[in-house]
């Protein structure tokens, strides 16, 4: 592992996890409503912490932003990240037909989970992931699902029961494999920005809607993919088990 790199991701995710804490303890509710008092400048301020971090630490390409990389399994991946987005998709179109929200709220919504969805992404799967060396790149999507997962003990600080907030830990960490799939493959956090953005906005959304009853379906599908993908990867692991951010990228 780079220690350098290890020691940047570990502060800024037990800063973003303390912000969100005391946040939570100041403003009740950050967890349960998307719209909660400033919520947009707490997540847009972060946003821009983790900006100039990268810049600071020339780190666009480390962390995912900027330029990919190309593997064997690549084409997997690829159709993989397409049926996770059109499931995806489909989801979202089902949480907007059954919102019923405040006229306008879904905007504000949609933009404060933008900044979540970055923020988190830039954090685990392009600090943290850059942080990581392991022989094997299944070894490294795990650990990172895994630190992403317990993550969310964080909602049990701002307000969630801990029953709930462990029940998000596994289904997190069974989900994002699937993310962390799709990162290694295609080398770049664009995809996975994406892809989890899609899926907090449908959960947000959908909630108490029609939605609800493609969520279980959504879910199990993601998981089982992020699974079998995860399988092949370690499998065929003979001529790919560079990291990422060791191999050469262009285009």
């Amino acid at each position: 592992m780079e220690q350098r790199r290890l020691t940047v991701a570990g502060a800024l995710i037990a800063l973003y996890g303390l912000g969100a804490v005391v946040y939570g303890w100041v403003f009740p509710g950050l967890s349960d409503d998307a719209m909660g008092a400033h919520v947009d400048l707490f997540y847009g301020g972060f946003t821009v912490l983790f900006l100039a971090v990268i810049a600071a630490t020339s780190g666009w390409r480390a962390v995912g932003l900027v330029g990919r990389d190309r593997h064997p399994v690549v084409r997997w991946i690829v159709v993989l990240a397409v049926v996770d987005l059109l499931f995806l998709l489909s989801y979202f179109a089902a949480s907007l037909l059954g919102y019923s929200g405040q006229e306008g709220a879904v905007w504000i919504i949609l933009v404060n989970l933008a900044f979540v969805a970055f923020n988190e992404e830039v954090l685990f799967r392009g600090f943290l992931w850059s942080a990581i060396d392991t022989p094997s790149p299944a070894q490294r999507i795990l650990i990172v699902s895994l630190v992403f997962g317990l993550f969310h003990l964080v909602n049990g600080f701002t307000g969630e029961s801990w029953g709930s907030a462990l029940f998000q830990v596994v289904l997190v960490f069974l989900a994002s494999i699937l993310d962390g799939v799709v990162r290694y493959g295609t080398g770049s956090l664009w995809p996975t920005i994406v892809l989890h953005f899609l899926w907090d906005a449908s959960g947000v959304l959908g909630a108490g809607s029609v939605a609800d009853v493609l969520g279980p379906v959504l879910q199990f599908a993601i998981v089982v993919a992020g699974l079998v993908a995860l399988a092949v990867i370690a499998t065929r692991r003979g001529g790919e088990g560079r990291s990422s951010a060791a191999v050469a990228t262009r285009g």
